[in-house]
């Protein structure tokens, strides 16, 4: 099984037999439309098919490095709750942000629309929610180290 998918530290809080279907999720997708090949991604890897750190001071230079020789010409990703958008000469890099876990309550999102001639478009757009149930819920639920994942959650989108 490929362990590294499995966050270290939240491993032992999650149930045991979720293991084998988290490890068949692919890391990465690349799919095509109208031409334009984009790779879905949680987050970057290593050459050996890690997750790199987060990278907290991102750039369009570090990321086409990461990237060079990669098929894509649009890569998007997650994992790091900021919103980023970089366009380089060879690619273009999303990461939406939060869709829900987010200090605020507002869910980020983009929509990328790739027209026949391969042209792209690319908006980012936010929704207010009520997230107090959500935040409730926490705490109804027991969730094991809920203050540590709330605390990333609020360390992460406002660092």
């Amino acid at each position: 099984m490929r362990k590294g998918l499995i966050i270290t530290g939240l491993q032992n809080i999650w149930d045991k037999k979720f293991l084998p279907f988290l490890c068949r999720i692919p890391k990465s997708i690349v799919t095509e439309i109208n031409g334009v090949k984009i790779r879905l991604i949680h987050y970057h890897l290593d050459g050996k098919g890690q997750f790199l750190p987060i990278d907290r001071n991102p750039s369009s230079v570090k990321l086409e490095k990461l990237y060079d020789g990669d098929e894509a010409e649009i890569v998007c990703f997650g994992h790091h709750h900021i919103l980023h958008h970089f366009k380089t000469n060879n690619r273009l890099f999303i990461n939406p942000g939060a869709l829900g876990c987010n200090y605020k309550p507002i869910a980020t999102y983009s929509t990328v629309l790739i027209k026949d001639n391969g042209s792209i478009d690319c908006n980012f757009k936010e929704v207010r929610y009520d997230n107090s149930e959500f935040l409730i819920s926490y705490d109804r639920l027991q969730v094991p180290a809920k203050d540590s994942i709330l605390n990333i959650f609020l360390w992460e989108s406002t660092s």
